[in-house]
């Protein structure tokens, strides 16, 4: 998995080394939003930001609505892991406005999931759930079923959280019955782990165990990928 990313990040590298000397373009920005992501996920935090930043500007520049709404939706993931909660939060929202500018509904959909998972992270569930409920509705429009299992998912959760597990297992087993579809993703992993904290609500405690031995396995498997 390293050497993928490592490839990846070359690759990518690569692309923004071509344009370096052009004008401001589309693909460039993608390739360096791209990038980003890579280099955030294998731990280089800093230029993860950086280039983030310059790929926020640089759609700015070419009024690209959906393109500037995805750079602000990395800023706001990077502003949370760092504990920068308000601006964060600060960051999704605009990142939705501009989503919700741009008439693309899988943009819109995954800036308001976005901003959504945030405020769960500070346990603002009112605040969360009809932001969920649109990018759900959003994402099935879209007919991207893998990304509907997110807010799916989340909904579970707050569902478990106002204490209602019977509605809370609803959205786990939707969410679950997408993720069968696309074998060897975390979203299966982190379905099922759903699923047993609604049936342990449900005080069904021995078909929980068995989901939480289910999840450690896949994300076990998922590890060794």
């Amino acid at each position: 998995r390293e050497g993928t990313l490592q490839e990846g990040s070359a690759q990518l590298r690569a692309a923004l080394a071509t344009h370096s000397q052009t004008s401001v373009q589309e693909h460039a920005v993608k390739a360096k939003h791209g990038l980003s992501v890579l280099l955030w996920v294998m731990g280089e935090v800093q230029e993860a930001e950086d280039l983030a930043r310059q790929s926020a500007d640089e759609a700015r520049k070419l009024g690209h609505p959906a393109l500037l709404a995805s750079q602000l939706r990395m800023l706001a993931q990077l502003a949370s892991h760092s504990g920068l909660t308000d601006e964060a939060i600060r960051l999704a929202e605009e990142s939705v406005l501009h989503a919700r500018s741009s008439g693309d509904d899988w943009s819109l959909a995954s800036s308001l999931g976005s901003l959504s998972y945030i405020l769960m992270a500070q346990q603002q569930w009112e605040r969360a759930e009809p932001l969920l409920v649109e990018s759900a509705a959003l994402f099935e429009k879209a007919k991207d079923d893998l990304e509907l299992s997110g807010p799916l998912r989340a909904l579970g959760y707050i569902a478990l959280n106002r204490r209602k597990p019977g509605e809370a297992l609803a959205f786990f087993k939707r969410g679950i019955a997408i993720c069968q579809t696309y074998p060897g993703t975390w979203f299966l992993a982190r379905g099922v782990e759903g699923l047993a904290s609604a049936l342990c609500g449900l005080e069904e405690y021995r078909a929980a165990a068995t989901l939480i031995g289910v999840s450690e396995k896949l994300r076990a498997n998922l590890g060794s990928a």
